[in-house]
């Protein structure tokens, strides 16, 4: 696999990709889903997925718990 090749196609296709599936019909169903999830103050959320990361802008995170809350020391 040439990872030129792919490079460029990323850099001509992703634009085009962000704009259809951030827009229209996607962009209303992707608030519509996250409008009626009932987040609590004091919720954590894992979202799992791939893609541009377009979800994460409908979640309220003014509902959700500070950065600082939700770090835990590994050892």
């Amino acid at each position: 696999m040439d990872n030129n090749r792919n490079l460029f196609i990323y850099k001509i296709w992703s634009p085009i990709y962000d704009w259809f599936f951030n827009s229209g019909a996607f962009l209303t169903a992707r608030r519509s889903l996250f409008k009626d999830i009932p987040f609590k103050e004091g919720d954590s959320v894992l979202f799992v997925g791939i893609g541009t990361g377009a979800d994460l802008e409908q979640i309220a995170y003014n509902k959700l718990p500070s950065r600082q809350s939700t770090t835990r020391k590994l050892c």
